[in-house]
């Protein structure tokens, strides 16, 4: 298992989840660091940006990994995920494919929330095998509260999740922590690394508000670094280098301190 997994969730589409988990990761990778990143969304933009192209319908994905796993099968039609990390010819990081098929998913993982925890622990059993022992994975999840992501959560040591202060919602945090509560009686080791307030344009008073209304909730756990808007992160897409897209610009000065904080927020804690 790497040493440090980490699930990016929200119930809320559109906060810049993919966009964070992919950015991390290529950051962490800079600081040494060796991640893995695994598309667990069913709009497999993680796996379209790292892959540089859509997955072909025949491609295997962590969707069959987590399928065969439920099911107990062994053999030649099992997927652990050792078979099915692929590296990023534009970018060099590591990930496990997300698959359309996920978005069924819900109902065939419903009663085995340890599915992705199993393959994680499997990997870690696997690395004799491997040139390459991760330091961090990176979870990205689909915008839901489903089996999927309590399966991500289950096998996660923690968990950050990406706020836009003009959809910020008190109510749709509370559930999310609920979910964070269930899980952390199976998962012990569970914890809220902290709020990410993303995509940030402060030019509207709404989001000055909004910021305050979070920093005043939820205090210590929303991080010290925040990302505001701007047209780099906003270009960012599949194929791009993260690190080489915004070098140079103050967008890679607000990720590399991102990185670090979550790096002191994690393994070093």
């Amino acid at each position: 298992m790497p040493k440090y997994t980490l699930s990016l969730s929200s119930q809320k589409g559109g906060v810049g989840k993919t966009l964070t988990s992919v950015f991390l990761a290529s950051f962490l990778r800079e600081e040494g660091y060796e991640p893995l990143v695994i598309d667990l969304d069913s709009q497999m933009n993680a796996t379209s940006w790292l892959i540089g192209r859509h997955l072909k319908p025949d491609e295997a994905s962590i969707y069959d990994s987590l399928v065969t796993q439920s099911k107990g099968v062994e053999g030649e039609a099992d997927w652990p995920l050792e078979e099915l990390i692929e590296t990023s010819d534009q970018i060099g990081i590591d990930y496990v494919p997300g698959s359309q098929d996920l978005a069924a998913a819900d109902s065939e993982l419903s009663n085995s929330p340890f599915v992705l925890a199993d393959r994680l622990t499997e990997l870690e059993e696997s690395e004799s095998n491997r040139e390459i022992s991760y330091d961090f994975c990176l979870i990205d999840c689909p915008p839901s509260l489903g089996s999927l992501v309590y399966a991500a959560l289950t096998a996660s040591d923690g968990i950050v999740v990406p706020v836009r202060a003009a959809q910020f919602s008190m109510d749709g945090l509370g559930q999310l922590n609920s979910t964070v509560r269930k899980v952390q009686r199976i998962n012990e080791d569970l914890e809220m690394i902290g709020l990410l307030l993303n995509n940030l344009d402060w030019r509207f008073g709404e989001t000055k508000a909004g910021v305050q209304q979070i920093e005043e909730a939820y205090g210590d756990l929303v991080f010290d670094t925040k990302v505001p808007l701007r047209a780099k992160l906003v270009e960012a897409s599949r194929g791009f280098d993260p690190v080489e897209h915004v070098r140079g610009t103050d967008a890679e000065e607000i990720y590399q301190n991102l990185t670090r904080e979550l790096i002191q927020r994690t393994i070093e804690a």
